[in-house]
């Protein structure tokens, strides 16, 4: 009999996962193992990788509890394997470097608001 609180989602046959609005945590033979807040999506995929890499469940187990795919489960724990959790952080999304705003465009966008 595994122990796992009525809400958790099994993991394979020794986890589970019961996540809310406060984030989530990974029990381990009824044990609170791992922990994350809700906005802790590195901490997230960190118990994600953790509980394959540790044999805990399969890959199949662990993407299907989580919501991923198989494959964003693998993406992670390469980049877990490469770089440690600092490649478990999100890369920034959208611009990379400085808008490139000429004096002309700006002076168009000034007239034009001017103008209503």
């Amino acid at each position: 009999m595994l122990l796992l609180p009525a809400q958790a989602v099994p993991v394979g046959p020794s986890a589970g996962l019961l996540e809310g609005p406060d984030g989530g945590v990974v029990f381990i033979f009824g044990l609170a193992t791992f922990a994350y807040g809700a906005c802790d999506e590195t901490g997230r995929r960190l118990a994600a990788v953790q509980l394959v890499r540790t044999r805990v469940a399969t890959s199949a187990e662990v993407a299907s509890a989580f919501g991923v795919s198989g494959v964003t489960l693998w993406t992670w724990r390469r980049d877990y394997t490469c770089s440690g959790v600092a490649g478990l952080v999100r890369a920034r999304t959208g611009p990379k470097g400085p808008i490139k705003l000429t004096p002309g465009l700006a002076a168009r966008i000034v007239a034009l608001d001017a103008a209503g």
